[in-house]
């Protein structure tokens, strides 16, 4: 799920994904992503920082 970029949207949806934050904190997760991540380098870098 990729937040939103309204401050709004952004507020709702972090609000929504907090409490998987607090109930994952310190284990190990796994990201699927499509392969057009990679077709972009600054994209995919964007991504991996984010991570």
């Amino acid at each position: 799920m990729a937040a939103p970029q309204h401050p709004e949207a952004f507020v709702r949806w972090l609000r929504q994904v907090t409490p998987y934050v607090h109930a994952f904190r310190g284990r190990t997760f796994v990201v699927g992503f499509g392969g057009e991540m990679f077709a972009e380098r600054a994209r995919f870098a964007s991504f991996i920082h984010d991570v």
